[in-house]
């Protein structure tokens, strides 16, 4: 049986990836963005103020949360819709 690798080439138009992006989608690449320091936390702030958060390290933090949404159990879903049906 055959081992070896073999490279392969895709050409994507990021455009067309862009374009097909939810929101959601499109916050995550922005915080890639800032943490490998190619974008700046103001960017992130404007992007967010049309929604009403304009604390950077909350927005970040909910950001960091749903990202973390397949990794997290039933119970911890559960805890997280009960503290956003309190208020």
């Amino acid at each position: 049986m055959w081992r070896g690798y073999s490279n392969i080439t895709i050409d994507v138009d990021l455009d067309d990836v862009y374009d097909q992006l939810t929101t959601s989608n499109k916050k995550s690449l922005m915080d890639w963005l800032i943490d490998d320091g190619i974008e700046t936390p103001k960017a992130r702030k404007e992007m967010y103020k049309h929604e009403g958060l304009v604390n950077d390290d909350w927005a970040r933090d909910c950001n960091k949360l749903s990202s973390l949404y397949y990794q997290m159990d039933n119970e911890d879903i559960e805890r997280i819709r009960e503290i956003i049906k309190k208020y």
